[in-house]
């Protein structure tokens, strides 16, 4: 390492970062816990042991591996209850953080990954739907006889007022 070199860490990625708005840090921190506690769960190391091991492969096997990860923690994640918008937010501020710590993954890959994020948005609208359903089938079912009531007076008012 050369005096102009710096050793990139969390903390060093923070202050990189601490010229950007409160929300944006606060949000960074918050999934890189997130991925902190994935890899505590899913590896049985913590995300600074992760890093340093996907450092240490060659590139072709690190690109696959890493996206093997991204994958993983998404899964973990949508499967935790994370939306597939916020999963889109919290997987690009993820992706910015270990580009900063030296894992470079090509475009073909990321673009594959927001592909997988797209069948997480998918599922989410279909479960959304369903959830919809649901809410009318009830609602019909408490207000039948309401409902009822209201089509006999449309009919009786339409009959005393006959439209010419």
């Amino acid at each position: 390492m050369t005096f102009l070199s710096k050793k990139r860490t969390r903390e060093t990625y923070f202050e990189k970062i601490s010229t950007k708005s409160k929300s944006l840090q606060n949000s960074t921190r918050i999934v890189l816990d997130s991925f902190d506690k994935f890899c505590s769960l899913e590896y049985s190391h913590d995300s600074e042991q992760v890093i340093r091991e996907l450092l240490g492969l060659k590139i072709e096997e690190r690109e696959e591996s890493a996206c093997d990860v991204y994958q993983s923690w998404i899964n973990w994640s949508h499967k935790k209850g994370t939306s597939a918008k916020t999963l889109k937010v919290y997987f690009s501020l993820l992706k910015s953080y270990i580009h900063y710590r030296g894992i470079k993954i090509s475009n073909k890959d990321i673009n594959r990954e927001y592909e997988l994020l797209r069948d997480a948005a998918i599922e989410d609208k279909e479960s959304n739907f369903e959830k919809k359903i649901d809410e009318f089938n009830i609602f019909f079912q408490k207000n039948t006889n309401k409902i009822i009531s209201i089509k006999k007076h449309l009919v009786n008012s339409e009959l005393k007022n006959p439209k010419i």
